[in-house]
């Protein structure tokens, strides 16, 4: 079995899978928390406009360092471990369906993690996936219009951001994230992956939730997707 691929002939142990929707060419759409909760608020944005349908998750366990509790009167009456769900959305109207993936960051097992989410595209014939985020960044503020920044994998993908507006993301060598994991590692299971960022200004970034709220960019990297 390959490095990159966790599944051969069935899904993982490690996805739950309450429901398995006969889906058409489908497309993916992925997003975790990020300054100005511009790919999240894109994901729900859809899942809910769409009425879009949660039908698997991944277990949690093992990427979670410290789960989240709820205390109430000197007794805790809440944990959670990292949240996520799949959920899909069939178009009437068209030929292409849908997956929606919203979740925390994993803390340990990125790859795997990576790997696991892959598992349930190729499961579903995804042959094009999206992720949806934000980076504070200086030099720019509220009164500018946002831009929508790409990276894909794939040679072919420079036209089509082209086509949308989407501007190459600069020359840049260091430190990767989880992105830059799903970019490689779909290339190697024949998955077209679009990374695409939408800067927030920096002291906007830098403010707590929900005071770091930013819709403007997830507006603008919307219009882009739709």
């Amino acid at each position: 079995m390959d490095w990159w691929r966790l599944q051969d002939s069935s899904m993982h142990d490690s996805i739950t899978l309450y429901d398995r929707p006969e889906l058409r060419h489908p497309r993916m759409l992925l997003a975790w928390p990020d300054p100005g909760h511009v790919g999240l608020r894109v994901v729900d944005y859809l899942r809910k406009k769409l009425r879009a349908r949660g039908f698997a998750k991944i277990r949690p366990y093992d990427f979670s360092v410290a789960p989240w509790v709820s205390v109430k009167d000197g007794l805790m009456d809440r944990l959670e471990f990292m949240k996520n769900e799949f959920y899909y959305w069939k178009d009437a109207k068209g030929s292409s369906d849908l997956i929606l993936f919203r979740s925390e960051y994993p803390a340990v097992n990125i790859y795997e993690y990576v790997c696991l989410v892959l598992d349930v595209a190729s499961e579903f014939g995804v042959k094009r996936l999206y992720t949806a985020s934000s980076f504070g960044a200086a030099g720019i503020t509220h009164r500018e219009e946002p831009v929508v920044l790409g990276v894909g994998n794939r040679v072919g993908l420079k036209a089509t951001m082209e086509k949308y507006g989407i501007k190459p993301y600069p020359e840049y060598k260091g430190v990767g994230n989880i992105q830059s994991a799903f970019l490689w590692l779909a290339k190697k299971r024949d998955i077209e992956a679009l990374s695409l960022w939408s800067p927030v200004p920096y002291y906007i970034a830098r403010l707590p939730f929900p005071w770091s709220n930013y819709p403007k960019c997830s507006l603008a990297m919307l219009q882009k997707l739709v």
